[in-house]
């Protein structure tokens, strides 16, 4: 009888006559994948399903193999991270029901009855603390639109026309700016940039980079070079001026920072995988490269705490934090594991298959013993957690390889499932009550009526990619 490898490699050898490989996308899929490069119009990440069937040998030997790659490729400038406040606050108002999806010419708002409300045409862009706003950064300037209508709703002038991250925080938004690297911030409330303050020459720029806010603007933390060499700079802000007060630099005097090695920017939109707790001492960083949660102490600038979370393949994991901060929810979709962290406890409190198939293939042993998939540094967005925390809703899975399930976070119960074409990136609408959902070729988005199980379906003209992220 052939071997297992003998049979792996002959597919390899046909897939490659048919798809060009990737290069630096082995098994492990851990060297660095730039992504970084956009349209000018600001398109969002491009996602790639490349599947092939080639069946092998005669009538000794028949393999199927299904190569499905997410791959983040090179579409222009970089978008600008954005990252999440200590405590979601509940978002019932008629913008947080909004959804604003990235496409080719900008971010695009799409209500619940399936009506495009509006095309915002810039790559730079985040959803206010209650979702009824969105902040754009168009040059020397800050747009601020309705969530509701699409329509701009004033202007912000800048001292600065640089932005590398950016996040809101009740009254205040932060931008992170390359060009010099330095931290300016708004004052959305009073309509101007209130302070901007430079930071130290070993800032690195140009990399992956995000800021954190604390929920009263009074701490911020830029981070950036979060591929392999971490930098953190510490800022405090008294109403008036931004003072740097320490920057450190991973593995030098005491310190280690976290890091991922290969995760993409464009993962930026929905928000990086990083959240303060609400203790305003502990930021938590969670790495799709390697499953590893670290635990951040924002006084010593080091990690003090470390998980490592079972992940089939690299940028399996879909991360999804809970309002209150206290729990991590990590579902990969390609084998309907779901697995819980407590964030106050520091430990895996559970985790299970919950009735197991992949989401990505109707041959999930395939896939998973001759060819498993590797995503290009790019985070599954299947998951999306209920504002009153009870469940948790994924597509695909649950011998469904598309639609919606809903998971009962307490005992991991199937409590509901709905047949749609899905299978791409999720969102869970302000209030709880409607999901919107991409298929696997992102030209098609279904949104679900969670009170009377009706589907509306629309065809984009263009794909859409991820959705801006409401702050949890």
């Amino acid at each position: 009888m052939r071997s297992e490898e003998s049979i792996r490699t002959e597919i390899h050898n046909a897939l490659d006559a048919l798809v060009r490989p990737a290069p630096g996308l082995t098994a492990k899929a851990m060297e660095r994948v730039h992504a970084e490069a956009r349209p000018p119009a600001g398109s969002g990440r491009f996602r790639r399903l490349v599947q092939v069937a080639a069946v092998l040998g005669s009538a000794a030997v028949l393999a199927i193999a299904v190569f499905a790659i997410h791959q983040a490729t090179h579409r222009g400038p970089s978008p600008v991270p954005t990252a999440g406040p200590f405590i979601a606050p509940v978002t019932t108002g008629s913008g947080a029901q909004v959804a604003w999806l990235e496409g080719q010419t900008g971010i695009i708002g799409i209500d619940p009855s399936g009506h495009i409300v509006g095309t915002i045409p810039v790559s730079a862009a985040v959803r206010s603390t209650d979702g009824s706003e969105v902040y754009a950064v168009s040059g020397s300037s800050v747009e601020i639109y309705s969530a509701a209508t699409g329509k701009l709703e004033r202007t912000i002038a800048r001292q600065t026309s640089d932005a590398g991250g950016l996040t809101a925080e009740g009254r205040y938004l932060a931008i992170l700016t390359d060009n010099p690297a330095g931290v300016e911030l708004v004052d959305l409330v009073a309509g101007r940039a209130v302070a901007f303050t430079r930071l130290g020459n070993s800032f690195p720029t140009a990399s992956l980079e995000f800021l954190m806010v604390s929920s009263d603007g009074s701490q911020l933390f830029a981070f950036a070079g979060f591929w392999q060499h971490t930098a953190v700079a510490a800022l405090r802000f008294n109403g008036t001026s931004l003072q740097l007060t320490r920057q450190v630099i991973d593995g030098q005097q005491g310190h280690t920072l976290p890091r991922c090695d290969g995760m993409s920017s464009a993962n930026s939109p929905s928000a990086l995988p990083e959240r303060l707790l609400p203790d305003g001492k502990t930021m938590v960083s969670f790495c799709p490269g390697d499953g590893e949660v670290s635990w951040f102490d924002l006084d010593r600038l080091t990690i003090t705490a470390r998980v490592r979370i079972q992940e089939r393949n690299p940028f399996w994991l879909s991360p999804v934090f809970s309002q209150d901060g206290s729990m991590l929810y990590l579902q990969e979709p390609g084998t309907g594991r779901l697995t819980v962290v407590d964030l106050q406890r520091r430990a895996i409190v559970r985790s299970a298959i919950v009735n197991a198939p992949t989401v990505f293939s109707p041959l999930p042993w395939v896939v998973d013993r001759l060819f498993p998939p590797a995503f290009a540094g790019g985070i599954p967005r299947t998951a999306a957690i209920s504002p009153d925390g009870t469940s948790l809703y994924v597509t695909g899975g649950f011998e469904r390889p598309i639609g919606i399930g809903a998971v009962r976070v307490t005992d991991f119960h199937v409590s509901g499932q709905w047949s749609l074409e899905g299978g791409g990136s999720l969102w869970l609408s302000g209030d709880g009550g409607t999901i919107y959902v991409l298929n696997n070729g992102s030209d098609q988005l279904s949104i679900l009526h969670l009170d009377s199980g009706s589907v509306t379906t629309v065809k984009l003209s263009a794909p859409g990619y991820d959705f801006l992220a409401l702050p949890n």
